[in-house]
């Protein structure tokens, strides 16, 4: 999408945890792309995947910047090569953001459309006054597409609950990239990998799987081995999560493509950290730690079924019970209940950034983004203040 917008002129989004403007958002095409209508004039650039592009049924090249005049038809057809392609506009897709951001998330139905495009959509853009066609980029910086593409990883940080074997297999051993692969996550099957014996407290605060680990944290890139059978490269950041990681993963991906895991050195670690610090995120969460944990301490005290909030930095859980003030806990019934259908409602319905989990009992998970300002998290307290309302109301009803 970088290279696209470049092409048209359209604003590129900070580093992720720098904050700031997001940029002028695009459209992602996978596999099979659309055709579109030009309502009104306009510059366009496609990159990416290998789309046969045609205009009014004429070929046009991708890594372009096309004119369209209005009433002209994009085609893509079907990727020839590689899985996605980015379309920008110049004046960028002016949908209005939700949250901070005009990125669609498919799984929670939430976005600007809170869903995929549909036949008859309109999108409106931007103003793009001043910009020009015929700017090109040159192919020969893109990198080579490779048959078997070697992935550095990162080893660690559960590798010591993997047999020498695993170990050596996941490293030595090709992987091939499934089917179900998406944004969220990319399953590889390869070598099936085996566990060492566990100690004692992973088996009774985790779960009876080999796989299964007291919470952690993924992050982007994290590569998670249930059971042992697939390796699933997160590509989102998940916390808190259960299952072993066996290492962090840098690179680019291909459906269909065969791929080897090579271990680099720590200074890739180093150099995240540095990036971190250049960022002022872990000062940015020092920052308003105290601000946080004031703000779900005074919602503690004000919802008698909050029974306890537990955590550090802006990283928190929030335990619910039936009462707090008799000390009444929730059945296996009504935790399976809120957790499962009321709670997310609520959290879907408020747009707030929390979930909910039943290890241990009723969890709300408070993770918010480290880049995240005051301002938010006063506003997301506010959205827990009556998120709060309303669990208490359906637990008196269960009752």
């Amino acid at each position: 999408m970088r290279i696209a917008s470049l092409l048209v002129g359209n604003e590129l989004p900070l580093p992720l945890l720098a904050g700031g403007p997001r940029g002028d958002a695009g459209l992602e095409i996978t596999f099979m792309g659309p055709t579109l209508k030009f309502t009104e004039a306009a510059i366009f650039a496609v990159a990416g995947g290998a789309f046969l592009l045609k205009l009014d049924g004429a070929d046009i090249p991708m890594y372009q910047a096309i004119a369209a005049r209005a009433g002209q038809v994009l085609d893509f057809g079907m990727v020839k090569d590689g899985a996605r392609g980015d379309l920008a506009v110049a004046g960028g897709i002016a949908v209005a953001p939700v949250l901070g951001s005009r990125s669609e998330n498919l799984f929670a139905s939430r976005g600007p459309l809170g869903r995929t495009l549909k036949a008859s959509d309109v999108l409106p853009v931007g103003p793009a006054e001043g910009r020009r066609a015929g700017t090109r980029f040159d192919l020969a910086k893109l990198p080579p597409r490779l048959a078997e593409p070697v992935l550095r990883v990162v080893i660690g940080p559960q590798d010591d609950l993997f047999t020498e074997q695993s170990l050596l297999d996941f490293q030595t051993q090709p992987w091939t990239l499934g089917t179900q692969a998406n944004r969220t996550g990319l399953r590889f099957r390869g070598p099936v990998l085996t566990f060492r014996e566990r100690p004692a407290y992973p088996a009774r605060d985790a779960g009876a799987d080999s796989s299964n680990i007291v919470d952690d944290v993924i992050p982007v890139g994290g590569i998670q081995c249930p059971s042992g059978i697939e390796a699933i490269v997160m590509g989102m950041a998940v916390t808190p999560a259960h299952l072993d990681e066996i290492c962090d993963v840098q690179g680019l991906y291909q459906h269909g493509s065969i791929w080897r895991a090579h271990p680099v050195a720590m200074a890739v670690v180093i150099a995240n950290i540095r990036a971190m610090e250049d960022e002022a995120v872990l000062a940015n969460v020092a920052a308003l730690e105290a601000h946080w944990a004031g703000l779900l301490g005074d919602l503690a005290r004000r919802h008698p079924i909050v029974r306890e909030v537990r955590g550090a930095g802006l990283m928190h859980a929030m335990e619910l019970t039936r009462d707090g003030d008799s000390g009444a806990a929730l059945t296996e019934g009504q935790i399976s209940l809120l957790v499962r259908e009321r709670i997310p409602a609520a959290f879907r319905a408020t747009g707030a950034l929390f979930k909910a989990d039943n290890r241990g009992g009723a969890m709300i998970v408070l993770c918010p983004p480290l880049n995240v300002d005051a301002e938010t998290l006063t506003a997301q307290a506010a959205n827990l203040d009556r998120i709060l309302t309303l669990v208490a109301d359906d637990i008196a009803k269960l009752d």
